[in-house]
């Protein structure tokens, strides 16, 4: 094989591979999009989560209070 044929061959290589790092580098950038929206999503769900701690232990101190009066 010439030389001049292996450099053609690397260069193509060289080219098919920038081709497919871009290709990554476009889907690395999606998923880090998606993955923003996704714990964005979550904290949200957090958040309600706390919330409903919060009420379940207020609804049961009251339940509490009405069963202790009841005594």
């Amino acid at each position: 094989m010439k030389m001049s044929e292996r450099l053609r061959e690397s260069r193509e290589r060289i080219d098919e591979l920038v081709r497919v790092n871009a290709g990554l580098m476009e889907e690395n950038a999606r998923l880090l999009r998606e993955l923003e929206r996704v714990r964005g999503w979550a904290f949200s769900v957090d958040d309600e989560l706390k919330h409903i701690k919060v009420v379940v232990g207020e609804t049961q101190a009251f339940l509490e209070r009405l069963r202790s009066d009841k005594k």
